[in-house]
């Protein structure tokens, strides 16, 4: 981060401002984090370990956010839950990898269904190496706001205690936003 940048942060954290690094390079969030007195958030990212993707959170990453407190926000976006055909149980499965690697307290979730015209896509915004063309099809089992209970049986389903369940659907960065946000 520049100075600027530097001073930013510190502005934000004042401020009682939830920074959040998705869309940050690894670089950048990796100075946000170190600068940051309160913990940020990776709203809609998953684990590149599960699904190489420019915008998946490598572990290095992942550990950092965990360390100062912060949430990973696990999306259903389907070029970052998996390239091709991505289904609920590949999603379930960059929960599984966050939960092991750093523990469920710092997972949640940020679905992320979202759709952009195509001409959108053709203006460039959109690096093809992250995002494929559009129509974006989103992951069967969890294609749409309506199938969030399908996200709340599969973590039961893979074995999830009860407290990991509220947290991950929520608690989590309920928690968070209590901790950074100001009144």
């Amino acid at each position: 981060l520049s100075p600027i940048g530097l001073r930013v942060v510190e502005e934000l954290n004042k401020a009682g401002i939830l920074i959040d690094v998705s869309h940050a390079g690894r670089q950048t969030a990796m100075d946000i984090i170190s600068a940051s007195s309160e913990p940020v958030v990776a709203s809609h990212s998953n684990a590149d370990a599960v699904c190489s993707n420019p915008r998946n959170l490598r572990d290095e990453l992942i550990i950092a956010v965990a360390c100062r407190g912060g949430v990973i926000g696990v999306t259903a976006f389907p070029s970052l839950v998996r390239w091709q055909e991505p289904t609920l149980e590949q999603m379930l499965d960059h929960i599984d990898y966050i939960a092991a690697l750093v523990g469920t307290e710092h997972v949640g979730f940020g679905l992320d269904f979202c759709s952009i015209p195509q001409e959108s896509w053709d203006s460039g915004r959109f690096s093809p190496n992250a995002y494929p063309p559009p129509p974006w099809i989103f992951p069967h089992g969890i294609s749409g706001p309506e199938d969030v209970p399908s996200l709340t049986k599969g973590l039961q389903r893979r074995g999830y205690c009860e407290a990991a369940v509220h947290g991950i659907m929520g608690g989590n960065l309920v928690r968070l936003f209590e901790t950074v946000w100001r009144s």
